[in-house]
C-alpha cells in the first residue's frame, strides 16, 4: 500500500486518533470528491481542436460547434467529441522514416506510393501529398450526413483520395509526366474531384501536391532513349539554325562591304569631278586674267603709238633720244656731208625729224 493510502487511512474515521484525525479525513474526502466531480462534469477542449456535444439521454448529437481553448460543463451522459481543426496530411510514399512519423505526429497519415497507369497503360509510381482539414465537425460526426465519430474521417479521406488521383492523372500520357506545365492541371482537377466528394461530409481539401514519380524500368529505358533522340534532334536543329544564321551574317557583311566599296568609289569620283572642275575654273580665270592684262598692255601700246603719231610727236622723239643720248660717254665722228645729222646737235635733229 502506498504512502498516500496509509495517510488517507489514518485520517478516516476509526483510522486515526482523536477528533483532529477525523476532521482531516473528512476534508480529504471532500477534496477527493470535488476533484472527481470536476473531472467528471467538465471537459477541456484544446485550442487546436473543436468539439461536438453528444447527449445520450437528451437528443444525441447536438447542433453547433464548441471552439477550442475553453472548459465546458459536462453533465451526466454528455460527451464532447473532439476533432482537429488544423490541416491534416495524407502522404503517398514508400519512405520508411516518414512511415514512422505516422505514430509520432498528430494529423499525419502515410500510405504507400500510389501506382497510376498512364493513358497508354504504363504503370507509374507517384509520391504525392494531400492536405485537408475538417471544416464542420458537426457534419463529420453525423452518420447520416458524414462519416461518424472518432478517426473514421481519416479512413474516409484515404478511401476517396486514391480513385480521384488515378482519375485525374490517368489521362496523361507517360511521356507528358516530364512536363511540369502538363502535370499541374491534373492536380487542380484532383482537388476539385476530392472537394466534390468530401465537402458534403464536412471535409475540405486544400492542396494536392506531386512530390515525385517513377516509370517502370521497361518504360524508363524506352523513354530515356526517346528523350536522348529528341535531345539529339533538337541539337541538330539548333546547329542548322546556327549555320543558317552564320551564313546570313556573312551575307549581310558581304552586302555591307559592297555598299561601302560602292560609296567609297562614288565619293572618290565626286572628289575627282570637283577637283577637275576647280582646276578648269582656275585655268579659265587665269586665262581671263592674262587676256585682260594683254588687252590692257595692247591698249596702252596703242595709246603710245598714237601719241607718237600725233602733234608734238617730234618733241617726244627728241626727248626719248635725249634720254638715250645721256648714256653716251664718247662719240667719234667723221666729217658729215651736207644734209647729214649730227647726233650731238639735238636741235637740228629735232627740226629735221619734224620736217
Amino acid at each position: 500500500m502506498s504512502e498516500f493510502a496509509e495517510k488517507l487511512k489514518s485520517y478516516l474515521p476509526g483510522g486515526g486518533t482523536g477528533r483532529r484525525g477525523r476532521s482531516a479525513g473528512l476534508l480529504v474526502l471532500i477534496a477527493i470528491t470535488t476533484v472527481l466531480f470536476y473531472r467528471a462534469c467538465t471537459q477541456y477542449v484544446p485550442p487546436h481542436q473543436f468539439a461536438v456535444k453528444e447527449s445520450k439521454y437528451f437528443g444525441g448529437i447536438q447542433e453547433g460547434v464548441y471552439e477550442g481553448g475553453q472548459l465546458y460543463f459536462q453533465g451526466f451522459g454528455v460527451t464532447y467529441h473532439r476533432f482537429p481543426k488544423t490541416w491534416q496530411v495524407l502522404d503517398f510514399n514508400n519512405n520508411e522514416y516518414e512511415k514512422m512519423l505516422e505514430d509520432e505526429l498528430e494529423g499525419y497519415n502515410n500510405e504507400g506510393a500510389l501506382v497510376i497507369p498512364s493513358s497508354e497503360g504504363f504503370r507509374n509510381s507517384f509520391e504525392m501529398t494531400v492536405i485537408y482539414r475538417i471544416k464542420d465537425p458537426s457534419i463529420v460526426i453525423d452518420k447520416e450526413r458524414g462519416v461518424g465519430m472518432g478517426r473514421l474521417y481519416e479512413k474516409h479521406v484515404r478511401t476517396k483520395t486514391a480513385p480521384a488521383l488515378k482519375e485525374a492523372f490517368g489521362r496523361l500520357q507517360a511521356q507528358e509526366l516530364y512536363d511540369v506545365d502538363k502535370r499541374h492541371p491534373p492536380t487542380i482537377e484532383a482537388k476539385k474531384l476530392l472537394n466534390h466528394e468530401l465537402n458534403p461530409v464536412g471535409i475540405e481539401v486544400g492542396e494536392v501536391l506531386v512530390r515525385r514519380f517513377r516509370y517502370i524500368p521497361s518504360y524508363e529505358e524506352k523513354i530515356s532513349a526517346k528523350v536522348l533522340q529528341r535531345k539529339l534532334q533538337i541539337a541538330n536543329e539548333e546547329q542548322a539554325k546556327a549555320a543558317t544564321e552564320a551564313a546570313l551574317v556573312r551575307k549581310i557583311n558581304a552586302e555591307g562591304q559592297a555598299k561601302v566599296t560602292i560609296e567609297v568609289q562614288r565619293a572618290d569620283k565626286e572628289r575627282r569631278i570637283i577637283l577637275s572642275e576647280a582646276e578648269l575654273y582656275q585655268r579659265q580665270k587665269d586665262a581671263e586674267g592674262r587676256l585682260l592684262v594683254e588687252q590692257a598692255e595692247a591698249a596702252g601700246q596703242e595709246m603710245v603709238n598714237k601719241a607718237y603719231e600725233g602733234a608734238g610727236s617730234n618733241r617726244i622723239v627728241g626727248i626719248e633720244m635725249a634720254k638715250k643720248a645721256s648714256a653716251i660717254k664718247k662719240v667719234y665722228m667723221t666729217a658729215c656731208e651736207d644734209g647729214g645729222i649730227n647726233p650731238m646737235d639735238l636741235g637740228s635733229m629735232v627740226q629735221k625729224i619734224a620736217q
